[in-house]
């Protein structure tokens, strides 16, 4: 093995050759192999191997469960105002119609309205003779007389009362006559007057006496004077009564 190192036996001969020599050739450069050495390796493994490409879809991110959450609450809450709305507005339409219909199926009343508070009936004896019915609210103060003194002889019975209406020198019967007159009256007999003025101080009278049994009608045509008197109980006395011929 030494010997494979060491110096050859032959030297080589360094004298210029002469000119007449043919010059050698520079032989063909041949390309030279690199040898990588274990330092150049690590250079090698230093280089980052290039990046995969993908091609798979990337993950979808997940949205938020609040966010869902609230989604929903508002869709659910849109929907309960729609129904709502939609309920008030069918109420609303059928209503209209059942109200349509009804004022259109409406029969009128055959009931009889009752009459006004305000309305006086006329007395029963109106229209069977001239005259307006006598009563004592009457603003003719002889009428009033005339309606007082038959209303205190037919109705009260009393003579006492119905002599207050009369003048003291009237040509009427006196308390005691007035009275025998009243007790031929059956009792439960009504009364109607009808009054006419002919002058001042003068009125035909028209007296009916219904009596109650039977419903026997006495008419008494009268002719009845009066005067005024201011301290009369209605602001007149009657002077006389007296038979009226005719009817």
């Amino acid at each position: 093995m030494d010997d494979w190192f060491a110096t050859p036996d032959t030297e080589l001969d360094t004298t210029t050759t002469s000119s007449t020599d043919p010059v050698p050739t520079a032989a063909a450069a041949t390309p030279a192999l690199s040898v990588v050495t274990e330092d150049d390796a690590d250079w090698f493994d230093t280089v980052a191997p290039p990046a995969r490409v993908s091609t798979s879809p990337p993950p979808r991110r997940a949205k938020p469960a609040g966010r869902n959450r609230n989604s929903v609450l508002a869709v659910a809450a849109a929907v309960a105002a729609l129904v709502a709305v939609t309920a008030i507005v069918v109420a609303v339409v059928v209503g209209a119609l059942i109200h349509e219909d009804s004022t259109e199926i409406t029969l009128p009343s055959t009931s009889v309205p009752a009459p006004p508070a305000n309305t006086v009936t006329p007395p029963w004896c109106t229209g069977l003779a001239a005259g307006e019915p006598a009563a004592v609210s009457s603003p003719d103060p002889s009428i009033a007389t005339i309606a007082a003194f038959e209303q205190a002889y037919y109705g009260a019975r009393n003579a006492a009362a119905a002599r207050a209406y009369v003048s003291t020198d009237a040509r009427v019967g006196s308390v005691e006559e007035l009275a025998a007159g009243i007790a031929t009256v059956p009792a439960g007999t009504t009364h109607c007057v009808l009054a006419a003025r002919i002058q001042p101080g003068l009125y035909a009278v028209d007296l009916f006496a219904r009596r109650s049994v039977g419903g026997q009608l006495d008419h008494y045509p009268q002719t009845i004077t009066t005067i005024d008197a201011a301290s009369a109980p209605q602001g007149a006395l009657i002077t006389s009564i007296l038979a009226r011929e005719g009817t």
